[in-house]
């Protein structure tokens, strides 16, 4: 959308809300809808609706309490550790959570 004139705020308002009422469109979300399924965006970083950010919740307390060096590459290393021995007990935990 260009501004090619001076608008009044009216004019610039119903421009705003025509342009927030568009609804973009993913190819991906067109591939689920034609299997079935239906993709549902969440809203970022909210750890009551995305188990991913309890779960990055418990790894940074894991790394802050092993952390001695503070090695950056340590720490990087250290992270990937505790990520790839995540439990899946751990993660079914926070799933229900969210269920909930």
């Amino acid at each position: 959308m260009e501004i090619e004139k001076k608008y009044r705020k009216f004019e610039l308002t119903d421009l705003l809300k025509e342009a927030k009422n568009q609804v973009n469109t993913y190819e991906v979300d067109q591939v689920a809808q034609q299997h079935g399924h239906q993709v549902l965006r969440l809203p970022p970083y909210n750890c009551e609706l995305n188990p991913i950010e309890l779960v990055w919740k418990d790894i940074k307390h894991e790394v802050r309490k092993e952390n001695y060096n503070q090695n950056e590459k340590e720490i990087i290393q250290l992270a990937k550790c505790k990520l790839d021995n995540y439990e899946a007990s751990r993660w079914n935990t926070h799933i229900n959570h969210v269920k909930r």
